[in-house]
């Protein structure tokens, strides 16, 4: 079984936007075993910022 999608801090013009199932078709796709709004997945881990690399890839610093 795939991992389940994991969505949290998606804003659109500032205002939370969920992932939701069109006409309630639950049946085959379902919130909280297939996607999670909301929720970081568990093993995340955020990308470092500015990136390391940027020094090289910017010669105006």
């Amino acid at each position: 079984m795939p991992d389940p999608f994991y969505q949290w801090n998606n804003k659109h013009n500032g205002i939370d936007i969920d992932v939701y199932v069109h006409n309630n078709c639950g049946i085959h796709i379902k919130e909280n075993r297939d996607f999670y709004n909301q929720i970081k997945k568990p093993d995340y881990i955020p990308d470092v910022y500015p990136h390391p690399l940027i020094d090289i890839w910017d010669n105006s610093r």
